[in-house]
């Protein structure tokens, strides 16, 4: 149990509640602050105490997959909650944010691809844009996050290597870098790209004080 501990990157948390038509499942991020260590018990079962920090809010992850690859000339997304398209031939999604805080993404866009973009607009209005000067190779990820202490702009190699992006040429620091969808919105956010975006896959966490 203690080399699991160790070995893992992250621990958290799950919280599933059932429904008639179905269940939903949240997490929370936590980390161990101790354990115990005792002897079998009579029962021949391990019983030990441990502490634990909790690192965020409860929270569900939100999952859409836009691939090309499926079906010629189909743009399928795998939702887990309600949602709809704004249009079904364009590479965008919306959605309205139910949680106690904003909203997290995760973006991984799948090479190859020229200048991605990310669009975020709030009631039709567009509220941020973040252009990405860089050419991700076939085979390569763009990898975005802006949950909180994970923020991060890479490069995922064809060997699964990450190389960081956070330079001048790729991000313009003049823009707002951390883009999070605010609460109780309607919310429609775009990939967009000099190229095509065949494939592609958004989370969105979001975040509740209480479930």
């Amino acid at each position: 149990m203690v080399d699991f501990i160790e070995a893992s990157e992250s621990l958290r948390f799950s919280y599933k509640i059932p429904f008639q038509n179905g269940q939903k499942e949240y997490f929370k991020d936590v980390q161990i602050q101790s354990i115990t260590k005792t002897q079998k018990q009579t029962d021949g079962i391990l019983k030990e105490t441990i502490t634990f920090d909790c690192l965020s809010l409860w929270y569900e992850e939100n999952t859409f997959i836009h691939d090309m690859k499926q079906q010629e000339g189909i743009i399928s997304w795998d939702f887990k909650w309600d949602s709809k398209f704004a249009d079904f031939t364009t590479r965008s999604l919306q959605f309205i944010n139910n949680g106690h805080v904003e909203s997290p993404i995760l973006v991984e866009i799948d090479g190859p691809v020229t200048n991605p973009k990310i669009e975020l607009y709030v009631e039709g209005e567009l509220y941020q844009e973040l252009p990405f000067t860089v050419k991700i190779d076939e085979y390569e990820k763009l990898l975005y996050g802006t949950r909180e202490g994970k923020f991060y702009l890479n490069r995922q190699k064809t060997d699964g290597t990450l190389e960081s992006l956070f330079n001048l040429d790729v991000l313009n620091p003049k823009n707002n870098e951390i883009v999070r969808l605010p609460k109780n919105k309607s919310c429609e956010l775009k990939l967009v790209a000099d190229d095509d975006i065949l494939n592609a896959k958004v989370t969105i966490f979001a975040y509740y004080k209480a479930i």
